[in-house]
């Protein structure tokens, strides 16, 4: 029997008269393709074949009916877009006073996937400034063709803050799989002040420093005392031809920091710009592994065992996604990454 298209309408193949006639239209009758169902019209006997023609017609949907109209969905999507931070409790609120009709949070939910809006975490960036945002395309673009080799002579460093009490709020946005990036569903981060505390490291791709409490402020004198002298130039004079990476900060860019490195390479470094640095996945990863430390001193253990415990081939993988770090921000003309 020769085989046939489902999706026409109409359809004709033939069959061998030795066949078995009967069951062969018996199964045709008993499907259900796409939603439609075949019926015999036409039956046309030639010498040893059977010509048969078929013709579909539409099967009634059992599916319960949808408690709103495809306007109502596009309502409800588009308050999404529009308050994309907005919780299903505040959009079921606005949206069924319009409609004319009792929408249940999970009817609300069920919209918004279907119009590819699911509920993430949003992208919590620093924000830049056109001018921040050209200096970083220029920084870019002039070390685009760096290879991830060239990368691993770079000694990374920099400081964070871990606080007791996370500073997420369980805040979540409405969006596309995809717009992670989009400045629409991302926050603007700023220093709190909460309990917690400040640590500082540097990594290289074959070793890392000690992970170091800063317990107070970090002034210039400190970080000098601190850091620079009893960890960065000894980690330095241990890697011959590293290049030293640190941020803009006060204490980072005053003279008695710079007479102290003055034998010291440095890479420069552009303005707000820690997405640019492979330690910021360093910082997310002890912050998950934390937990929900219930003081400062259980917090700072926890700290320094993680540190102990993570491997050098997380470290050298980051090294290796520098290349593509760099030309995520070039594609973003400056703005910010997730690299």
């Amino acid at each position: 029997m020769s085989e046939w298209d489902y999706t026409n309408e109409r359809v004709l193949f033939w069959m061998d008269l030795n066949g078995d006639f009967e069951w062969v239209c018996s199964t045709i009758t008993s499907q259900n393709i796409y939603g439609r169902a075949p019926t015999i019209i036409l039956l046309t006997m030639r010498p040893s074949r059977l010509f048969v023609e078929i013709r579909f017609h539409a099967v009634p949907s059992t599916r319960k009916r949808s408690a709103t109209s495809r306007r109502e969905d596009l309502h409800i999507v588009r308050n999404a877009r529009v308050q994309p931070t907005a919780s299903t409790a505040v959009l079921q609120g606005q949206v069924v006073p319009s409609l004319g009709a009792p929408a249940s949070s999970r009817t609300i939910r069920r919209r918004l996937a279907e119009g590819q809006l699911g509920l993430w975490r949003p992208l919590r960036v620093l924000p830049l400034t056109p001018t921040h945002q050209l200096l970083r395309l220029e920084w870019c673009r002039a070390r685009g063709n760096r290879t991830a080799a060239e990368w691993n002579q770079v000694v990374f460093s920099d400081e964070s803050r871990f606080n007791l009490s996370s500073d997420d709020h369980r805040v979540r946005v409405w969006r596309p799989r995809s717009k992670c990036l989009n400045h629409a569903f991302a926050l603007q981060r700023h220093p709190s002040p909460v309990a917690g505390v400040m640590v500082w490291d540097a990594i290289a791709y074959n070793i890392q420093s000690p992970l170091v409490l800063i317990r107070c402020i970090m002034a210039a004198q400190r970080y000098v005392h601190d850091i620079l002298q009893p960890h960065v130039l000894l980690l330095m004079q241990r890697l011959s031809g590293a290049i030293f990476q640190q941020d803009n900060v006060q204490p980072h860019t005053v003279r008695v920091s710079q007479d102290c490195l003055r034998t010291v390479s440095f890479l420069p470094w552009p303005a707000r710009s820690p997405d640019l640095s492979p330690i910021k996945h360093i910082w997310d990863r002890l912050g998950w592994r934390v937990g929900h430390p219930t003081s400062l001193k259980e917090l700072e253990a926890r700290l320094q065992q993680i540190w102990k415990e993570m491997s050098q081939d997380i470290v050298q993988n980051l090294y290796a996604s520098m290349p593509d770090g760099i030309a995520s921000c070039i594609r973003a003309r400056g703005g910010s990454t997730v690299y």
